[in-house]
Order: C-alpha cells, then structure tokens, then sequence
C-alpha cells in the first residue's frame, strides 16, 4: 500500500506533467510572443539580472546574424513575469533587429518572455535576430523590466462572528466583522452587507452540507480590496448505529448482559462522547453508553425474564438523532452444565498488550460441581487480538483454541487486545458441546504513544501576498495501530518565507478527537512559487510534515479566470464538457474544446463551487459529474492545481435498484467485490425511488479530491449516478487486497457530494476467512459517489515477526550462549586462540516452544552438523571473526552448505554480524550482532 504523503508525490508529478503539457498547448507558457503596445511607464526595470547574448552564424543570404540571448535569474529574488528584454543604443543605424514585438517605445528591439514567476536561478533563452546586410561591426544596450503589477490596495477586513470551526444545522448564517478605512462596500460569498461605521452585518448567508468556507470581501471604488475567510460546519445529516452485541434473537440466561455497537456519523467524523450520545433503552428503562472511537457500550445492561425488546439511538451535537436499530433478545433460565466467569471479563488495556489479568472460565455441571478435562473452545471474535494459554509462549497466540479445563473445571488464557481503540470492543468467546449458551468476555483498548504524523489537507496553496491562505494546514496523528492521537501537542513552524501563523513564527496545537491540528498561514510579503513552508512535528517524531504554498501578486478582479483541463483515466481529452460555477448569476459556464481545455472569464473571488459535467460531451459511454469547493485569487489564472479526471462508467454493470428486492452490483476486474443495495431504500435525486446504477473501477491516484484519514487507498471505485441516498445504507464487502489479519476493523469512506469531501461512513471488519472485508451493522454507504476502504497506516518501525526464529527469546538467549561458549576469551578470532565454532539445530515443539539442539563441538575451523531433528525449522553457526560475511556469501568456505540441501535457512553469527542462508543459497544481511543482547515482544 501507499501511504498519503508517498500516493502525493506520484500523483503530483504525474499530475504537473499532463498539467503542464495541456495548458502549454493552451496559454503558451512559458513562450515569447506579440503584446499590446507596451509603455515604459508601464514597467520596472530590474538592474541586476545578467543577460548574454551569443552569436550564431552569419546568414550570407539575408544578411542576417542570429544571436541566442539568455536572461540569467542572479539577482537572488524573484520577479513576477512577463519578463521584457529591450535591445536599444545600437551603434549603426544601418543594423536593425528584425524579430522584436516592434510595438514599444523602449528601443530598436523589444522581447517579452511569459513566464508565472522569474525565481532565482531561472534562464529565459530567446533568439534575437539582426539585419546587418553590410557586416559592419556595432554595439547595443541590453535592459530588463517587468510588469508594474495592477495590485489593488489591500482593504482591511475581518470576521469575528462566527469563529472557525463553528458547528450548526441551521441552513443560513448571519456574518458579522469589522473593517478599516477606504473601505466602501462589502460582500459575503457574494451577499451584500449592511455597513454601521467600522462593523458590518451580512445577510443570511445560505449553507451546504459540511465544511463552509465564509468569504467576506471589502471594496471601493479606487480598485482597493481586502478579503476573510472563516470555515463552519453545518450538520443536519442524522448519525448511523447498529449493534454488534447482542444478536437478534440471541437466547441468554442472565440478568444483564453487555451492549455494544457502532456509531458513525459522516460529518462530525470520529465519534466519541463529546460529539455524540448514545442512549439504549430496554424494559427496565434507559442508559446512556460509553463511546469511544466510532463505538458505544453498556457492560451491565438489565434484562427480564422472556422477551427483551432493546433499541439505540445517536444524537449528535447538531441535534441530529439516528434512525433506532432494534435487536431482541429472550432470557430463559438457567438448566444443565453452564460456563463461569472467574476473571477477566471487561479489563481495559493498551492496543496490542496482553491484558493484565488473565481470562479464567470455570465448567460446572448443573449441581455447580466442577467438570474436569472438559474440552472447550476460546475464540476471538472481533478486533485483532490473539489469545494462548496462560503463561505459554508468545508464540502460541492465535484466534481459536481448544483446550481441556483443569482438575478444578477451570482455563486460562492470557488475551492480547487487538490494534483498534474502542469500549468494549474487543470480544472473546468460549463454548462448549452440552453447555446452555455460550460464555463471552469484553475488553476496551487504550492507545498506544503517538508515533505518525501525516499531512491531511492545506498542502500546495496559492494565495495573495502578505493574506491568510483560504484552508488551514491541518495534519492528523496516529499511534502504530492507525488510532487517532488525541490531545497530541502538534508544533507548526515558518520555514521559507516571512510569513506567519496567527502572528507568530511557531505555533502549537492540541490534536482533537479526529487526532487532527490546524493552523492558518498568512503568507510573506514576496511573491513566488513554493516560496513559503510550514513544517509540523511532535516531540520525539522521527520525520516532520511539510507544506509548501504559493504567494501571488493578486490583480484587477475583471482578470479572473479559472482555467484548466478535463481528461479521462487514460490522459485523454474530454471535449464539450460542461464547466461552470455554480450560483452565479448571470452563470459563468464553458465547455471544454478539443484538448479538453476550458477557461472561465470573470469568476468571483472568493469561495466557490466548480462543477464538471461529463454527460454533454461529444465521446460516446456513460460520464460522471463532479463538483469541486474551490478558492478564487482576484486578477490571476486559478486552476485546480491538477487535471480534472472523468472515468468512463462501466456501462455493461448497470442494474435497476430501489426495488422490492436487494440488488448486489460488483465491479469489473475486482474478484470479491459486492455492493448489496436493500430494497427499498434507494431515493435518487429527483424524488424517485428506482433507478439504474453501476460500478466503476478508477485509478487511486485520480479520485475527485484527496482521500481523507491521511493514507492512499488500495483501490477506488464509483457508484453513479451520485448523490443517491440510501436508507439502511448500501453493504460493501471488498477483497481484502493487503491480506489484513482476521478481525481487522478498517474504516470505509465514500465522496460525499453535498459535503465535497471524503467522509467516513463507518467501519468494515476482515471476516474470518480473511478473504474479504464486510461493512459492520450501522456502517456502510448512505450516498452514491466514490469510495473506499483505507486500513490503519502501517507502524512507523518494523515490529517484531514472531514468525522468525531470531525473534524467540528463547533462541535468542540459547544463540547469546553458544556464542560465548564458542569464544570463552572474548575478543576477536586472531586474539583469542581458544575460541570454537559452536552450531546447532533449531528446532520447534508441538507447544510452540523453540529450542537447541546442538552439533558436536569443533575445535579451530571444523564441524559437522548432527541428525536433523523432527520438528528442525533452521540452523545456526557461530564465526568469532571480524567479520564473516565471506562464510555467509560462500558458505562452502564455512561448512555450512551441509544444511542447505536439508531444506531449512542456517544463521552465521559473527563477530560483528547476523546473516541468514536461505534455502535458496541467497543471504539476508540481519544486522548487528549485538542486537541479540537484548529481548523482543516475541518472548514472555
């Protein structure tokens, strides 16, 4: 798998180059061509660039001689371009340039070399041609300029109601700020405001579902302008929740039992108690749960005698309540041989520990008498966890055992919690032949210390000099289990560029419940391209995250465009598109032409939405529509910052839905796949409740927007038409593409297009088997679109692989004494005559345990292995010589291709390194002996 910021840096240069080609073909960047008539008082001159000319062959035909003239970037600060060239004070009247603009008053010869920005080091390289038929001998001037940029004064404004962040399910909001002098009007994502001397009142400004960028823009008649932006969230999408204990019509014989479940709701995103609540209801009345990470739990829920009824409901803080889930449950009494709790049950632990009680069952027969050498079944039935019997190796651990109880009717086993954070979350169960009902046991996981830092959203920005960038830097932290970090101190910190973060050069910010952190970068006061970082790190963070953005000088607002370009999945042009910006009036609307290029013309400034019809072009198939947030820069070309990408539906897997019957769609080139729509539960957007839909593959690197939860998915899919909802949400069960451990819980994600963003529709478990992964109850897709399932980011350092023998405390230990049996003196080989070779088989028993069993001991260069064991998984070979690595490349020269042909890998231990022979004669360098000194997770 590719993880966020590896998938980013793909995509980027994949994305620039197709980018970069299309517009070129589109806006000649970066060429010299023909202007209007240019000004001197139009112009700055730049006094310290270097310009070279070389000259070229004398043209005996024309009388032409062709120097190549070189713009050299040294003056160490960049200039917006164009950039112009002007040639004057030539010597000889007879000698002319003859390839210049010839429309300037700035001399004989005028070039003008169109480029975004002229950064330090640049070269802009242009032919310059001179009529000089009679071949005498001249001289000229070279002088550079650029552009005296059309910059508006920058208007003082700001917002102080309501804040960023702030939460609502209202459908409108009023702003309200202040402004400074000059300013003369004022405007809200294209509202007017009243204006009271220096506050401001909007009028109620309309919102979409999700994330809302407020745009306050300030004006006057002289050209001058000033913008705010403050982000707010409205929420009136209703939570989702569905049980996971009890099952529906689960028999039960005591008088509580556990309830837990999920919750997920795709706007607020993770869910714990601060944002959402969780109320169950039974015949004994109500009790709010715990929630932790997307899930909820009673431990002692009251039940009565015969039929339990037992719903849920989710409320979030927006006052969204979920539709109830039901489950119902009978309890009976108790009759014959029944399973005991003795300890363990509702322990709460670290991800990925052994918990610190073990989990003790006691059989009894119906009399409560003990049952001796009664066989029962352990088995881990979600999350990642692993159990063995008590005090065993570790290597002992897996999901299902089946173990005798004692003289007493007891068992214990030691339970390692799996690697997902939640209440109750973790659950074990134990059963019997003959017994009533099963006995379960539960257990809450811990995070472990923050150990991943990842960016999430606000990279690569452009924005105007010396102004707030639109988005905020925002970062998410996990711990090695792919769990939300919360409360993690995050340090954001200027690096390239004077700019700042709220006034400062470092900030600091606690993650949230979502494990992210933000900060809002106002640029520095030079323009340039990539010219203003931020790094964000924590302590004891091995790699910090960058962010790099873009500062403009920002121009005249009857300049704006939005440009860019429509492709397919192949990099082929789309052509008549339809582009246009959403809610304007008149509405600013194009479509693409023949490279799949579009521009639009006098696009407002501020936050917008850009929408991507496919439906109207001129290639045959079935096309999407996509829609995007963006942010307009005044008197600039803005563009998306990479090409828009339109699939081709897959045509041929079309089904109607919405129906009296469940439909499963699957997915072209995706064994495994199934999309189970319910019946009935389909409402498309024009009211109706039956349609035809598909699945489309797309590729990972060319989904609508960046992929949330800061990783790149395996694989992308769509289900179109978008925007159809889907009440119970649609079941996904994808292949399990990364071969992810049984019980697994991933989280799934689709694009919402009423929010624009990637949202979280619950989590999926990897089902037993381990073949494929299965939205959990309340989880699943509730609105057509793209989506995915993203797995826990992988650990910052390898973790230990019980799997190899070098890993087992034991073998450890036996490799430590054999190694200083074999070298009694210590030292090196030439400095220790006494020393010997010492060797072994390593050989694992039926209980898991590993041992050695050693060769007869040589004395100097000689031994001889011995009968190989049953049970033998490798062998080993002590070399007490600086280094040994000609043993481990040669291994004849070291005796041990003895072992090779016998079908197992032999380790060499040097006296410097570790090498492993592997079965097929290649060898594994392992690293430093002395990291055998010390012990491994793997060992008890």
């Amino acid at each position: 798998m590719v993880y966020k910021q590896e998938f980013k840096q793909l995509r980027a240069v994949k994305t620039v180059m197709l980018l970069c080609f299309f517009l070129a073909l589109f806006f000649h960047v970066n060429t010299v061509h023909s202007t209007d008539s240019i000004h001197l008082e139009d112009l700055t001159q730049i006094n310290n660039l270097n310009v070279s000319l070389t000259a070229g062959q004398f043209n005996r035909r024309t009388g032409e001689i062709t120097y190549s003239a070189t713009i050299t970037n040294n003056a160490g600060e960049s200039y917006p371009g164009p950039i112009y060239l002007a040639i004057s004070d030539i010597t000889d009247s007879a000698v002319t340039v003859v390839n210049d603009l010839d429309n300037s008053d700035l001399g004989a010869g005028f070039f003008r070399f169109d480029t975004p920005i002229f950064e330090p080091g640049d070269q802009l390289s242009n032919p310059v041609i001179f009529s000089n038929p009679t071949r005498v001998r001249f001289n000229f001037n070279t002088s550079t300029f650029f552009e005296s940029p059309l910059t508006p004064d920058i208007l003082d404004i700001s917002i102080t109601s309501p804040v960023s962040g702030f939460l609502t399910s209202q459908d409108s909001l009023v702003v309200t700020g202040t402004f400074g002098t000059s300013v003369e009007s004022i405007e809200v994502n294209g509202f007017p405001a009243t204006l009271q001397e220096n506050s401001y009142s909007s009028a109620p400004i309309p919102l979409i579902e999700g994330n809302n960028t407020l745009t306050a823009v300030a004006r006057n008649t002289t050209g001058g302008l000033g913008t705010a932006n403050v982000m707010v969230l409205k929420d009136s999408t209703p939570p989702t929740v569905g049980f996971s204990n009890p099952q529906n019509n689960q028999v039960v014989t005591t008088d509580t039992i556990q309830v837990s479940g999920n919750v997920n709701d795709i706007v607020t995103g993770t869910v714990n108690e601060e944002n959402c609540q969780v109320t169950v209801t039974g015949r004994t009345g109500s009790i709010v749960a715990s929630v932790v990470n997307r899930s909820f739990q009673i431990v002692n829920f009251p039940i009565v005698p015969g039929l339990n009824e037992i719903t849920v409901v989710a409320r979030d803080t927006a006052g969204n309540e979920s539709t109830p889930a039901q489950v119902n449950v009978t309890r009976q009494e108790l009759i014959g041989k029944q399973l005991q709790t003795v300890t363990g049950n509702n322990q709460t632990g670290e991800i990925n520990q052994i918990l610190s009680q073990p989990v003790t069952v006691r059989a009894v027969d119906a009399a409560g008498v003990p049952l001796a050498e009664t066989l029962l079944q352990f088995e881990v039935t979600s999350n990642t966890g692993l159990i063995k019997p008590a005090g065993s190796a570790i290597s002992n651990n897996q999901l299902v055992h089946n173990l005798l109880t004692d003289s007493e009717g007891m068992v214990a086993l030691d339970w390692t919690l799996g690697n997902r954070v939640g209440v109750g979350n973790n659950s074990l169960e134990v059963s019997g032949i003959g017994f009533s009902a099963p006995l379960q046991f539960f257990a809450s996981a811990n995070p472990s210390a923050c150990s991943q830092l990842l960016a999430l959203s606000g990279e690569n920005q452009v924005g105007g000099v010396s102004t707030a960038l639109a988005n905020p830097l925002e970062v998410v932290a996990f711990d090695d289990g792919g769990n939300f970090c919360i409360d993690q101190p995050v340090t954001f910190e200027i690096g390239l560029g004077n700019g700042n973060l709220t006034g400062a050069t470092s900030l600091t910010v606690n993650t949230n419940a979502d494990g992210r952190a933000a900060a809002i970068l106002t640029l520095g006061d030079t323009p340039g391209i990539n010219n203003n970082s931020v790094s964000a790190t924590f302590d004891g963070l091995a790699q910090n995250v960058s962010f790099i953005a873009t500062a403009v000088l920002t121009g005249i607002e009857a300049d704006t465009r939005f440009i860019g370009v429509v492709l397919d999945t192949e990099n082929i042009p789309v052509p008549n598109a339809t582009v246009q910006i959403e809610n304007t009036d008149p509405l600013i609307e194009t479509v693409t032409d023949t490279n799949g290029l579009f521009a639009l013309e006098g696009v407002p400034i501020g936050s917008g939405l850009l929408l991507v019809d496919g439906s109207t072009t001129t290639r045959s198939g079935r096309w999407p529509t996509l829609e995007y947030v963006i942010n307009v820069i005044s008197g600039i070309d803005n563009s998306l910052g990479n090409p828009v990408f339109l699939p081709e539906l897959d045509a041929t897997n079309f089904q109607t839905v919405g129906g009296n019957e469940d439909v499963v769609l699957t997915m072209e080139g995706v064994e495994g796949f199934a999309m189970k729509i319910f019946a009935n539960s389909a409402t498309f957007p024009d009211g109706s409740t039956t349609g035809a839909m598909g699945v489309t593959q797309v590729s990972n690197d060319q989904v609508p927007m960046p992929p949330s939860g800061g990783a790149a998915p395996p694989w992308v899919g769509t289900l179109q038409p978008a925007g159809v909802f889907f009440d119970p949400p649609v079941q996904l069960t994808v292949p399990n593409s990364l071969g992810l451990p049984p019980n697994q819980i991933v989280n799934m994600f689709s694009f919402d297009h009423d929010l624009q963003q990637f949202v979280s529709v619950g989590t999926g478990t990897v089902q037993t088997d381990g073949a494929t992964i299965v939205s959990d109850p309340g989880s699943g897709i509730r609105k057509s679109g793209w989506f995915f399932d993203c797995p826990p980011p992988p650990p910052t350092e390898e973790t230990d692989n019980c799997d190899d023998p070098l890993k087992n405390n034991d073998l450890r230990q036996a490799f430590r004494d054999a190694w200083t049996n074999s070298n009694p003196g210590g030292g090196l080989a030439e400095d220790n005559p006494g020393r010997h070779e010492q060797g072994g088989w390593i050989v694992q028993h039926p209980d898991g345990s590993i041992t050695i069993d050693p060769w007869p001991l040589g004395d100097g260069d000689s031994i001889t292995p011995g009968p190989q064991p049953a049970g033998t998984i490798g062998g080993f070979h002590t070399h007490p010589n600086t280094d040994a690595s000609i043993y481990a490349q040669e291994p004849s020269q070291g005796d041990i291709d003895t072992t090779i042909p016998q079908g197992v890998p032999c380790y060499i231990i040097s006296n410097d390194r570790i090498y492993r022979v592997n079965v097929d004669g290649t060898v594994d360098d392992l690293g430093s002996r002395g990291d055998l000194t010390s012990p491994t997770s793997c060992g008890d």
